[in-house]
């Protein structure tokens, strides 16, 4: 799955699919580091193609996963950024 996500153009919608999959998968089988990197991969994504409205959510969830990870300074980056993101939208 990881392949066919980056033998996609980066603004395709199915590649968008395919990492979120992906990040799901990671997330359900603990596998927390390839959670991190598949939601960055997603992060760049969904910024290249502005939509800005789904980035604080997967900024939130990576803080959670470095806290999982017992990663606080990580973790707090990735909140602050979380709240940045949100607030910008709003």
């Amino acid at each position: 799955m990881l392949t066919l996500a980056q033998a996609k153009p980066p603004r395709d919608n199915k590649t968008d699919s395919y990492l979120q999959t992906l990040a799901n998968i990671y997330d359900r089988t603990t596998q927390t580091k390839l959670a991190i990197a598949t939601k960055n991969k997603l992060i760049q994504s969904y910024t290249a193609a502005n939509k800005t409205a789904k980035l604080a959510k997967l900024e939130l969830a990576i803080a959670d996963d470095y806290q999982t990870l017992n990663q606080a300074s990580e973790a707090v980056a990735a909140y602050n950024q979380a709240f940045e993101l949100a607030s910008e939208n709003q």
